[in-house]
């Protein structure tokens, strides 16, 4: 039995070179990042609930486990950095 994280292939990426034009604001880039992120919480949690509605063998709950960990992560992750970005933009709207 192998459990493997998922948390690396789910995490939003803010953009790659080809979606990014040069007249896109980081305004409207930190937006279509949270959108991203939000979408791609809620399929998490949506598969999470699933997992919990089913059978849970010792397997089935470890994975159970270990999803709910990197969804954990991946919450707190967004979250600092929604933080980090407000603090910084406050700190230049002030100076």
């Amino acid at each position: 039995m192998q459990i493997t994280s998922s948390f690396e292939t789910r995490l939003p990426t803010i953009s790659t070179p080809s979606e990014v034009t040069s007249s896109m604001s980081l305004e409207k880039r930190m937006i279509q990042a949270y959108a991203d992120a939000s979408v791609s919480f809620e399929n998490e949690r949506r598969g999470i609930t699933e997992l919990l509605g089913g059978k849970l063998d010792p397997a089935t709950a470890l994975s159970l486990q270990v999803k709910t960990a990197d969804y954990n992560l991946g919450v707190s992750l967004i979250s600092a950095l929604a933080r980090k970005v407000t603090g910084a933009v406050e700190t230049l709207l002030r100076s």
